[in-house]
């Protein structure tokens, strides 16, 4: 009976966890999420892990983001990849000295990019104007990072509400087009899905 009363009680929590909501539940510290959830501290373990399940990238212990040296490096390699991108889409379209002239809001304009995605316009720009096209030597700056992680939460925020069985199974135009994304962000919602599935 004492199992029992503990699944349905794990249960119960994790009710509570998915009525409040992915944006609230991954911006709050532990401790404040067991009180607001009416859990004894007991559960903490167990919150915790619904927690860093359901918020995937993100360590809410000290309210910042928090990245593992394996996901910091799997996300500098996909910002890499869609600087690389980036910087081949605006060569196809623009000549390298308006490029190299342009300010980084116009190149954003013109990739139709939302503007958390500077970090990677930013590395594009320096790829074609600084160690050359598409360059591999460019480290990816811990700057660009930021804003590179707050699209990817965000498009796994709205991956999460298309669903797991149709994300995980449909096919990758059919999801950018479900988000209602332009073709040019294929990398990033590549990436979010690959956390996702």
């Amino acid at each position: 009976k004492q199992w029992y009363q503990r699944r349905v009680r794990g249960s119960e929590i994790w009710e509570k966890i998915k009525a409040y909501g992915y944006e609230r539940l991954c911006t709050t510290k532990l401790q404040d999420l067991l009180d607001i959830l009416g859990v004894p501290d007991a559960f903490d373990g167990a919150v915790e892990m619904a927690q860093k399940k359901i918020c995937g990238l993100v360590s809410n212990s000290k309210r910042e983001v928090a990245l593992s040296p394996e996901v910091k490096l799997r996300l500098s390699g996909a910002l890499a990849e869609t600087a690389r991108e980036y910087a081949a889409t605006l060569l196809k379209k623009y000549m390298k000295f308006i490029i190299c002239s342009s300010r980084l809001q116009q190149l954003m304009d013109w990739l139709g990019v939302p503007d958390d995605m500077d970090g990677a316009v930013e590395m594009a720009q320096e790829m074609i104007c600084g160690s050359g096209i598409l360059g591999s030597a460019l480290a990816v700056q811990e700057k660009y990072l930021q804003g590179y992680l707050d699209t990817i939460l965000t498009v796994l925020k709205h991956l999460a509400a298309l669903g797991k069985e149709y994300v995980c199974n449909a096919d990758l135009p059919e999801v950018i087009a479900s988000l209602g994304l332009p073709d040019i962000m294929v990398s990033v919602v590549r990436t979010a899905v690959s956390f996702f599935c």
